[in-house]
């Protein structure tokens, strides 16, 4: 499933993406509901109150609740989302594209030297030139996703 996120859930979009989740947070707030609308194939997730009454259609889903774990969770039980760990950490966290492995050596440079030489395994954004590796930040967000899921 693919969604849209409102300005008001970017944590959520960015654990969504986590979660390898194909998942737009556009930059302004007014063209939010505007873009979803025009994505037949992406659902809307929204707070914003004023959306409320169009929630109620196939293409929104209002989100009600203020903490990530309870938005995540309202989500996937809401739409019956498959949650698979082997697609965790597939999309870039900043602008959603695909993540790409990379050969070590193509990361050196733009690593901090420690990251370097204590990882072997580095993924890169194709559209915003971004590296990540499993590092502190991972582990971080890998437990928070356990924590809310204790399932997986």
């Amino acid at each position: 499933m693919q969604f849209i996120a409102d300005n008001m859930l970017g944590r959520l979009a960015k654990y969504l993406r986590i979660m390898g989740f194909d998942t737009l947070y556009p930059p302004r707030r007014d063209a939010h509901y505007r873009f979803a609308t025009n994505l037949p194939n992406r659902k809307f997730l929204t707070r914003n109150s004023k959306y409320r009454q169009n929630a109620t259609d196939s293409k929104a889903l209002y989100i009600n609740t203020e903490t990530l774990s309870e938005q995540l969770r309202l989500v996937v039980n809401t739409l019956h989302l498959s949650i698979d760990s082997k697609r965790f950490f597939s999309r870039c966290l900043i602008c959603n594209a695909r993540l790409l492995s990379i050969p070590k050596e193509a990361a050196r440079e733009s690593v901090p030297p420690k990251s370097y030489s204590s990882h072997s395994d580095f993924v890169k954004c194709p559209q915003c030139g971004k590296i990540y590796w499993q590092g502190s930040h991972y582990q971080r967000m890998l437990a928070t996703l356990h924590q809310i899921f204790p399932e997986l």
